[in-house]
């Protein structure tokens, strides 16, 4: 696999609504209609509701402001998967690694049902950002999203987070995605007990110590979603 790239560097970040117009022929429309019923017909957890997608980013200082547009998503599913359509759409999501006060984080097996990186394992939480965390301003609250994802995919509730620290906007070449990095601090303790996994993108989960986590992402034998091992190269402890 193509290994993912950090494009910049930064724990100030700010992600803002632009108004974007896409055009797709109908031909191209008629093919990607029928690619999503075949999709849904395998998958029926897929839905084509709203999504953001990337438009570009610009820096002033050590501030990043990555700029995003509106479109449905299985123009996105489309783009990821069909390149020869050149639609051109680049997703923007949150992926965080999550540590805890013993120093442990946690991965996840990804569902062999999943559209993206089957049966890899990846840091939770991570997905893509919703409409709905675009604000009045026109800014989106991406640890919003990333804090949603937390309580969906690991069952913890948001009180169990300290503090989330943006890390820089990475580039995952494979599936053609942006993504928002962070370090997501708890104020207590993973335990196997407390948490509920969310079975439809993860088939297990392992509460790993930092050391042992990078053992595993050197190992061969062990596959990992790249964009979780970009993270935990570029975490400074």
């Amino acid at each position: 696999l193509i290994e993912s790239e950090i494009i910049e560097k930064s724990e100030n970040i700010e992600v803002t609504l632009e108004t974007t117009s896409i055009a797709i022929t109908s031909e191209k429309n008629m093919k990607i209609d029928s690619l999503w019923e075949s999709a849904t017909k395998k998958n029926p957890n897929l839905f084509n509701g709203k999504a953001l997608v990337y438009t570009g980013y610009n820096k002033i200082g050590d501030r990043i402001n990555i700029k995003v547009g509106l479109t449905h998503y299985k123009y996105i599913f489309a783009s990821i998967l069909h390149p020869e359509l050149n639609l051109g759409l680049r997703p923007l999501a949150v992926s965080g690694m999550v540590i805890d006060n013993s120093s442990n984080s946690i991965i996840g097996l990804r569902h062999k049902n999943v559209t993206q990186y089957p049966e890899y394992y990846e840091l939770i939480p991570s997905g893509g950002i919703k409409p709905d965390k675009i604000k009045e301003s026109k800014t989106i609250d991406f640890r919003a999203q990333l804090i949603e994802e937390f309580e969906q995919e690991i069952g913890l509730k948001r009180k169990c987070i300290d503090s989330i620290t943006s890390l820089g906007l990475i580039f995952e070449p494979y599936y053609r995605v942006y993504v928002i990095a962070c370090i997501i601090r708890l104020n207590t303790v993973l335990s196997p007990d407390t948490l509920k996994l969310n079975e439809n993108e993860y088939s297990s989960f392992k509460i790993i110590s930092l050391k042992d986590l990078e053992a595993n992402i050197l190992r061969k034998d062990i596959h990992f979603v790249p964009t979780s091992k970009l993270i935990l190269n570029n975490y400074d402890s």
